[in-house]
């Protein structure tokens, strides 16, 4: 049972960190998306800031554009793809986001648009999708959520991310019962040396 155990850990570790470390890397940079894009702009400056950072200006009495025609307007200039999501502005000086997915001709593994527009004139300020990456960088970043959704390879990439949910709880298991088996071997050598 101890070696089983110890095989298991090893094993599990072993097979699944460049996994786990892709999943944990793609984790900081969604939860510290401003630091990690600041890192990454410092070995890659002509990486784009993100769609939030837009601006829609000058703020006037006209009303928004409204979800529909920001949407016709994504379709006009950029016609394919279903629509994944429309993320309305937050606030007078934000933007829509229209997001495409399952774009033809863009990358397989990333076949997504993301077109930001401002909400009085219509404008469209910015477009993210494999085809317009202006660095490394941005491409570097463009992968982060594909990594950690698994969407990157297809179904094996979604079977790999399962496996490394399951494999987490193993590693952290078989990593204590390694730690308490050490913990009732000391006392025995201890009496032993006495």
């Amino acid at each position: 049972m101890v070696r089983f155990n110890f095989d298991l850990h090893k094993t599990s570790s072993f097979y699944f960190f460049p996994v786990l470390d892709a999943v944990l890397l793609s984790g900081v940079y969604m939860n510290l998306n401003e630091p990690f894009v600041w890192i990454i702009q410092q070995f890659s400056p002509s990486t784009r800031e993100y769609p939030h950072k837009f601006l829609s200006g000058p703020v006037t009495t006209t009303p928004s554009i409204g979800m529909e025609q920001a949407w016709n307007i994504a379709m006009e200039h950029f016609p394919g793809g279903k629509l994944n999501a429309i993320y309305p502005p937050a606030s007078g000086t934000g933007v829509f986001t229209v997001v495409q997915r399952n774009v033809p001709q863009l990358n397989a593994f990333w076949p997504e648009r993301q077109i930001t527009i401002d909400q009085y004139s219509g404008k469209i300020l910015d477009v993210r999708a494999p085809d317009t990456r202006r660095s490394a960088g941005e491409t570097f970043l463009d992968w982060q959520w594909p990594l950690h959704s698994g969407k990157a390879f297809g179904w094996i990439g979604r079977i790999l991310i399962f496996l490394c949910g399951l494999a987490c709880p193993v590693i952290y298991m078989t990593g204590v019962i390694r730690w308490l088996q050490k913990r009732q071997v000391q006392p025995i050598k201890t009496r032993c040396m006495r």
